[in-house]
């Protein structure tokens, strides 16, 4: 007997059995069924979700959650008729497009088989690093990788894929050629989705068209009604970027209406937004946000940034809370003595863990800690924040009036700030206490891959 599908190519087998799928040859069947084809359909699933490729690490992959092609199911399909429907559902519920080769397969596909667009639960599309095609049409024409599209052309095809995918949950989009905008935005306007992931970014300096997928304004209607996760890795005006197109006005005070937002419970900004913006998507998520990551390269105001995050006093179980202000200029910034945590920090209510900058926080943290805070971290990007090591501390933790349900204690700083006699009566006075204390120096500290 012939083995079942052994007309298939080498591109389908390898990369892309979207192409093949639905045009291929019936398998061939047994004269009589075997248990493997009587099994029930969810149960064929479930044995072929196992038998994908296993989880592997991807750049793509965020950090709400993690997703694969699994194209290695697709021989799976081809086996006998009672499996190809189970192998279907596993194979498109999953897909990665990172070339115009994946996006076009797929598309020329799902217009045969509207049906294998709306098994599509997972999607990540955008331009690998790889891609070295040319930019414009002019030279698209004889160059380019394959398929001879340009970059716009294939930001266009995987702006299309997200289009035709009626039942997506989860979307990750990574570099795109800034001419997709208008289209992505309309496509995303018409999902109903609960994970969207925005890291359009190539660490590349070479490569002068990403950086600038979205602009600030775009922030408003990426947050879309049903999101439950929310990840927005984009710097929409780069500071080497000096094309006007980009900027532009920002609304004085943007809205967010909590109606709207009432599912967001993970929120991570790694952004340029303005403070306006920020302030006012915590203060409309924050009845239901229970992990929020925040990066921004400024001092923020203390008063609005309290006043945002007071809203989720009851719901917030982890908070990374990340200012980062350049080097150049930060002597001239005028830090608040009365940051924005001391002002807010004894008011939560479920805060377990809590990952903050030093220039938003003051010595006084060990006396301001929630009974229900367990873990602490503050990393010092400069030298000139408030917090400092301070006899203070200590006192503070021989006090005996002085509750702790804290069990770690770490912190990131300079060991010019930080002696080792410091380190050692942090060491020491948080072991008496039954509190495991970390110092990191700076020149040990991971490098931030933000």
């Amino acid at each position: 007997m012939d083995k079942p599908g052994r007309e298939l190519t080498s591109s389908y087998a390898a990369r892309t059995p979207t192409r093949h799928l639905s045009s291929a040859s019936p398998p061939l069947q047994p004269a009589f069924p075997s248990v493997a084809q009587l099994l029930p359909y969810d149960v064929l699933v479930r044995i072929f979700e196992q038998s994908a490729r296993a989880p592997r690490q991807q750049d793509w992959g965020g950090l709400l959650c993690a997703w694969q092609s699994n194209e290695d199911v697709c021989r799976l399909a081809l086996v006998c008729s009672s499996w190809r429907l189970p192998a279907e559902h596993v194979l498109y519920r999953s897909c990665s497009l990172l070339s115009a080769k994946d996006a076009a397969s797929f598309i020329e596909t799902t217009k045969r088989r509207t049906d294998l667009a709306a098994k599509v639960q997972f999607l990540v599309v955008g331009l690998s690093e790889e891609e070295t095609w040319p930019s414009s049409d002019e030279e698209g024409v004889t160059g380019g990788m394959m398929t001879g599209k340009t970059q716009a052309e294939t930001s266009a095809l995987m702006v299309a894929a997200l289009a035709a995918c009626s039942r997506l949950r989860h979307f990750q989009v990574r570099p795109l050629h800034d001419s997709a905008r208008e289209g992505l935005l309309a496509a995303l306007a018409e999902t109903h989705l609960e994970t969207l992931i925005c890291s359009p970014r190539l660490r590349k300096p070479d490569v002068e068209w990403t950086g600038c997928l979205f602009r600030r304004v775009d922030i408003v209607k990426l947050v879309l009604p049903t999101l439950r996760n929310f990840e927005f890795d984009a710097w929409t005006n780069p500071s080497d970027h000096n094309d006007p197109a980009y900027v532009e006005e920002v609304p004085v005070s943007p809205t967010f209406p909590s109606t709207i937002l009432s599912s967001l419970t993970t929120l991570r900004l790694r952004s340029d937004i303005s403070d306006d913006h920020l302030f006012a998507l915590l203060a409309a998520c924050g009845s239901t946000l229970e992990i929020a990551d925040i990066y921004v390269e400024r001092i923020v105001a203390p008063a609005p940034a309290a006043e945002a995050l007071s809203h989720a006093l009851g719901t917030l179980r982890e908070l990374r809370w990340t200012t980062n202000p350049p080097i150049e200029g930060f002597a001239e910034v005028n830090l608040s003595p009365n940051p924005p945590f001391d002002r807010i920090l004894p008011r939560f209510q479920v805060l377990n863990s809590l990952s903050i900058s030093a220039t938003d926080v003051s010595p006084s943290i060990l006396s301001l800690l929630p009974a229900c805070l367990v873990d602490v971290e503050v990393q010092a990007y400069t030298y000139r924040g408030p917090f400092k090591f301070s006899e203070e501390m200590i006192k503070t933790l021989a006090n005996r009036k002085e509750k702790f349900t804290l069990k770690r204690f770490t912190v990131c700083d300079s060991e010019e700030v930080w002696s080792d006699e410091n380190v050692a009566a942090m060491t020491g006075s948080c072991a008496a206490r039954g509190i495991a204390f970390s110092f990191i120096a700076d020149e040990d500290r991971e490098v931030d891959s933000r």
